[in-house]
This record gives C-alpha cells, structure tokens and sequence, in this order.
C-alpha cells in the first residue's frame, strides 16, 4: 500500500506549490489551512487542493489541527 501523509502546509501563507503521488490513501494531518481566513480566494485554493488529493489517492483522511 502507498501512503501519502502531508501536515502544516499552512496554505494561507501563500505557498501553493504541491504535487501529489498517485497513491492508495492520502493522510492531510492538521494545520493545512486556517479556517478563520475567509477570503474568496482562500477558499477557492482550498478547494483546489482538496479536489487534487482527492484525485490523487483512492482514500483520503483528513484531520483536523489546531489551525482548523
């Protein structure tokens, strides 16, 4: 089985460079966003983040971190 385990992307701070493996299952382990920051835009790169792991990987977990 092929894991991917990702954490503390921190994505409000503007770094938007990923690339994910194709893999079986995915792990987003906390602090990949700040909820409280609601611009457009934010929530925009969150759903394209979100959409791109998920077709990256047959199963995804996402928990949640002290940021979220």
């Amino acid at each position: 089985m092929r894991i991917s385990l990702v954490s503390d992307m921190h994505i409000e701070h503007g770094d938007l460079n990923w690339d994910f493996p194709e893999v079986d299952a995915a792990v987003m382990a906390g602090d990949i966003c700040l909820v409280a920051a609601t611009s457009e835009r934010l929530r925009m790169v969150t759903n394209q983040l979100l959409a791109d792991v998920c077709a990256s990987a047959r199963h995804v977990v996402y928990v949640f971190g002290n940021h979220e």
